[in-house]
């Protein structure tokens, strides 16, 4: 799926690369998170020794910062994205990812109004065929 990056985002990687000298993939919102996708090789460059460099962008940008790897297995992709909420187990069949989560756990998943849901499907929707997510 093609993406356009609008200014902010291409503003946002390129502060990204200047803090932390790791090229990201891409850049996106996720609830209160600023989330950065780099390869996993540069995951340690990013974040820096004790985190420092993902602290210092923080900082700058009054924003929380998150930086999650890319490898291709979904289900660590989005335990990734939806940590630090704990989930009981992620399964991915046939396009459908079912989250199996605590009824507060559940809660924050789906955010209000299934905000976070539905940002969640747009950002699954970047990397991988998903047609449908379940939490149960």
């Amino acid at each position: 799926m093609i993406r356009k990056l609008v200014f902010q985002d291409i503003q946002y990687i390129n502060l990204f690369e200047r803090v932390t000298r790791a090229r990201p993939s891409d850049c996106f919102t996720y609830g209160i998170f600023l989330i950065f996708i780099v390869q996993e090789d540069q995951l340690s460059r990013a974040i820096g020794q004790h985190g420092v460099n993902a602290k210092k962008l923080s900082a700058v940008l009054n924003r929380r910062v998150k930086v999650i790897s890319y490898n291709g297995n979904e289900v660590e992709f989005i335990h990734s994205i939806i940590s630090p909420v704990r989930v009981k187990e992620v399964k991915v069949e046939n396009g459908v990812v079912s989250i199996r989560a605590g009824p507060q756990s559940k809660a924050l998943i789906i955010g209000k109004n299934s905000s976070r849901l539905k940002e969640l499907k747009n950002i699954l929707e970047r990397y991988f065929k998903i047609d449908m997510i379940r939490v149960m």
